[in-house]
């Protein structure tokens, strides 16, 4: 795919290859790419795991400016994040691009260091401080009790026992649960399971942003025919005299 390139430079007291360790570059460095890719998921951006790679391609002399080679399909997001740091408007990007911003502004903080970001379109290029204003936006969520569907993908820590949820969609979901229950879930790793629990979304992105685990459903795979018809045999005759156009007509409001 085509790439594009990203400079950010890094400005302040003490800014020298014998100054700066490698750890704090890289920190930098991962959380401005986590804003990045946050604000693509915002926008609803499906991307590849080559697309959603960026490439340290160089470090200037001096240590002060880090190139990064870029995506094409990341060049919105990356803008939307610039613009977001100069008006700390986030609603775009979302609150999760927001608190890895956040999180670079606070290692910038202690060393008074300051980071020149990409232009986000006409002017100057917005510089991140450890002090400037970033503000969250909204989040509206919802809860309730539900069954996802998934490939469990990770379990673990003993005194807060968790496990990562991969959806079909590949979104990632986050479980917590009884230590019993992920213990077994452990047993079960790269299986595909169905677990009940109590779903939290994020209605803006439609995501489950957490699942508290309740119980584990028993199932098994299936052809989609023989889905139909086991749907069939449950709903009998009860369907038979339904009109179905008339039937969405009317729950789309048109029929009246």
């Amino acid at each position: 795919m085509a790439k594009f390139h990203v400079e950010l430079r890094l400005l302040g007291p003490d800014v020298s290859p014998e100054t700066v360790d490698v750890d704090e570059l890289l920190g930098l460095i991962s959380k401005y790419k986590a804003a990045v890719l946050e604000t693509a998921k915002t926008m609803n951006q499906a991307l590849t795991s080559d697309e959603s790679r960026m490439a340290l391609v160089r470090v200037a002399k001096g240590g002060d400016r880090l190139r990064l080679a870029v995506d094409r399909t990341l060049a919105r997001p990356v803008r939307e994040v610039s613009m977001a740091v100069r008006s700390n408007d986030w609603s775009r990007c979302g609150p999760d691009a927001c608190k890895s911003i956040s999180d670079v502004s606070r290692q910038l903080r202690p060393r008074h260091w300051e980071l020149e970001l990409p232009s986000g379109g006409r002017g100057a290029k917005p510089v991140l401080r450890g002090d400037t204003a970033i503000t969250a936006p909204p989040t509206y969520v919802a809860s309730g009790e539900t069954v996802l569907y998934g490939t469990v993908d990770d379990a673990g820590r003993e005194k807060h026992p968790r496990l990562r949820l991969i959806l079909a969609d590949g979104t990632p979901v986050d479980v917590t649960g009884p230590r019993d229950e992920i213990k077994r879930l452990g047993a079960r790793l790269f299986d595909e399971v169905a677990l009940r629990g109590v779903a939290t979304w994020n209605l803006d992105t439609g995501r489950v942003t957490h699942f508290s685990l309740t119980g584990i459903e028993e199932f098994r795979e299936t052809s989609l025919l023989e889905a139909f018809e086991n749907l069939a045999s449950v709903a009998g005759s009860n369907w038979d005299q339904v009109d179905a156009k008339k039937f969405v007509r009317d729950l789309r409001g048109h029929g009246k």
